[in-house]
């Protein structure tokens, strides 16, 4: 099947059409379009209706007065919501002056033969004449537009239930003038063949009227509208939302009461329904307005996370715009979001899955990678000795100390009170308990940044931050002594040397795109083997219960 043309393509082609400046190589293109897409011929006859409509209604006052014309519920929406970016935007069309009528005294030229410029425009020919036109306003007025065309398909479902007859999953195709879908819960994500993506959060009823219009009758949406796709409209019982290059939310209530949220770029609002009066008003990024039953208008707080705006199912991904990823809730199983066990962890040994595991022996450095998570790379006892390889690229880090090899339990993802001092202007606010990541000394974890860049589309990571320590309820905490590492590619991005129960600093380093493997690295401070305390031979690690306490990835929107 031919992917679905640029509207804006076509538009433009039509226009030229009918204002007699195309070029024969664009009267080819446009014949082939319509030849692979029959569809079009219904979009050229609106297009033709509302061309006819301005020329004859507003000829030269046409860009002042198209805002107003947006509340006119005789015209499209959709057309007009085109209209008003258009005039924002782009450079002023002259229109040729209309050809002089011929006087009596003047004979008009007879051509002796007359040559189609594309033999299959035959069709035009027929739309334009009197007859034909007449039939065209009727069907366009007095049918439904759009009817039956594919223009969606369905790229991701995530926990969806439906209460449509039809099976709707993934990689299905949606078309314009079915019945309502309506989502009793989960998510799904919509691609339009414009470029546009919506998602919607159940319970949710919704229908799509064309291939840039969708109907919200109840539920959440979220739209994303690329800049070729502007004029991308969403309307509510009591509004239209049009697109004027946005990501965008819409909550929408059964009884009618709606609110638009604004996260990026601008939309264009229009309320009022019946004959109540409708208004209009530009609503730009950071802004949120609430739209009554009545179609009364007043601002509200915009709500940056009440939108669902991207899904990965096969991770478990649920993406609200939250700023953070826990590296901790990664380890326990999950995707940086919540979706990890608690009081789970990662075997050094295996990189399988583990819970909490009492081993004090010693092993080789060897690199194991976690096939069970996307987002962790693998994890390795550091002994310095040999190369340490960090990461499933071969990554090594070069400047490893010499420990001892041994280590005592898993690598754990664990919620922790935080009874430490925390540091001075802490932002955000630390809660009275953290997600850690406690990993006793001579342990070293991996992640995988370029998983977590592909499976989270339209994201940037920004930073890594995390407190890190070691606690002091062990039973020889001063016996404790570890050093703390933070790796990007198997370079040293920070470190600190000779930590101390109960001593705890922050650790924060800057992240680029050209950066794939980040490591949390802990190990034994350089204690000897031989060492004693209180007259009892110790272990190099003992005591040395290490904490990256809430270790989290800082995410920046591309858009915001």
């Amino acid at each position: 099947m031919n992917s679905y043309p640029n509207r804006r393509q076509v538009d433009t082609l039509i226009l030229k059409l009918l204002e007699n400046t195309i070029s024969d190589a664009e009267v080819q293109q446009l014949d082939e379009l319509f030849a692979a897409h029959p569809e079009l011929v219904r979009h050229y006859c609106e297009f033709v209706i509302h061309y006819n409509t301005v020329r004859t209604k507003f000829q030269s006052e046409l860009p002042s007065a198209a805002a107003s014309l947006l509340a006119d519920s005789s015209i499209d929406e959709r057309f007009w919501g085109e209209l008003a970016h258009e005039e924002k935007s782009a450079p002023a069309v002259e229109v040729p002056a209309a050809p002089k009528e011929p006087t009596q005294e003047e004979k008009p030229k007879v051509q002796t033969k007359t040559v189609p410029r594309v033999s299959k425009l035959s069709l035009y020919s027929l739309i334009l004449s009197s007859a034909a036109l007449f039939f065209v306003l009727v069907y366009a007025f007095f049918s439904p537009p759009g009817s039956g065309m594919e223009v969606a398909t369905v790229s991701d479902t995530y926990n969806a239930k439906w209460g449509t007859k039809q099976l709707i999953q993934h990689g299905s195709r949606l078309v314009t003038k079915s019945e309502p879908l309506l989502l009793y819960e989960g998510i799904v994500k919509l691609s339009f063949d414009n470029g546009s993506t919506l998602v919607l959060e159940g319970p949710a009823k919704f229908e799509i009227l064309t291939e840039d219009q969708v109907h919200l009758n109840f539920g959440r949406l979220y739209a994303i509208v690329p800049s070729h796709a502007v004029g991308f409209i969403v309307s509510t019982a009591n509004s239209k939302i049009i697109d004027l290059g946005t990501e965008f939310g819409v909550k929408a209530e059964p009884d009618g009461q709606t609110e638009v949220h604004v996260l990026a770029g601008k939309t264009l609002l229009i309320s009022g329904t019946g004959s109540n009066p409708k208004n209009q008003y530009e609503i730009t990024r950071g802004q949120a307005k609430a739209i009554a039953g009545n179609g009364t208008v007043q601002d509200i707080p915009l709500k940056k996370e009440s939108f669902v705006r991207h899904i990965r199912s096969q991770t478990g991904i649920v993406w609200r715009g939250q700023a953070q990823l826990n590296l901790a809730d990664m380890a326990g199983g999950g995707n940086g979001l919540g979706t990890g066990k608690n009081e789970m962890g990662i075997d050094p040994l295996t990189g399988k899955p583990s819970a909490i595991l009492f081993y004090n022996r010693a092993s080789s450095n060897e690199f194991h990678p976690c096939p069970f998570s996307p987002y962790v790379d693998g994890v390795f006892i550091p002994d310095g000795r040999t190369l340490q390889v960090v990461s499933s690229k071969g990554h090594v880090f070069e400047d490893c100390p010499s420990t001892s090899g041994w280590w005592y339990t898993s690598i754990v993802s664990s919620l922790r009170p935080f009874p430490w001092p925390v540091p001075e202007n802490s932002s955000p606010a630390v809660p009275p308990f953290v997600n850690c990541l406690v990993m006793h000394a001579n342990m070293g974890i991996t992640y995988d940044l370029q998983a977590l860049r592909k499976d989270l589309s339209g994201v940037r990571i920004v930073r890594f931050r995390s407190y890190f320590g070691i606690e002091g309820n062990a039973i020889r905490p001063e016996a404790s002594n570890a050093d703390f590492w933070v790796l990007v590619d198997g370079k040293i991005r920070f470190r600190k040397a000779q930590v101390k129960a109960g001593q705890f600093d922050s650790a924060e380093i800057n992240l680029s795109e050209q950066d794939r493997f980040l490591t949390l690295m802990t190990t034994d401070g350089g204690d000897s083997p031989e060492r004693t305390f209180s007259g009892q031979k110790l272990t190099t690690i003992d005591s040395d219960w290490c904490l990256f306490a809430e270790p989290v990835l800082i995410l920046e929107s591309l858009n915001e």
